[in-house]
């Protein structure tokens, strides 16, 4: 469900970057929709049982053009450095992932 979820914000991103129009609208203008984003990607690549040890996820906005969302650190297995986060341009709704954040 959750890899149909990304799939299709995914789309829905592509279609809105390929758009143009005099103004520019946020993709992903709040907290909310950051974390749903987040929860699709982080579930689709490293699977729903990793993702849940990580809950719960929060967004913090980083400057006027970037979401960081970033949950707690796994306790199991104990890993380096704190939890993964997941870095979202508001604009665009492009993504990098980031493992092991300190």
């Amino acid at each position: 469900m959750l890899a149909r979820i990304a799939v299709f914000l995914i789309l829905t991103v592509e279609a809105t970057c390929a758009q143009t129009s005099q103004k520019q609208v946020d993709v992903v203008p709040d907290e909310k929709t950051a974390v749903r984003i987040a929860e699709a990607v982080l579930a689709a690549r490293f699977g729903e049982d990793r993702l849940k040890t990580l809950l719960p996820l929060s967004a913090s906005p980083s400057g006027r053009d970037v979401w960081i969302v970033s949950g707690g650190k796994p306790k199991e297995p104990p890993q380096l450095g704190g939890g993964m986060a997941v870095m979202i341009q508001k604009h665009t709704g492009c993504m990098s992932i980031l493992e092991h954040m300190k």
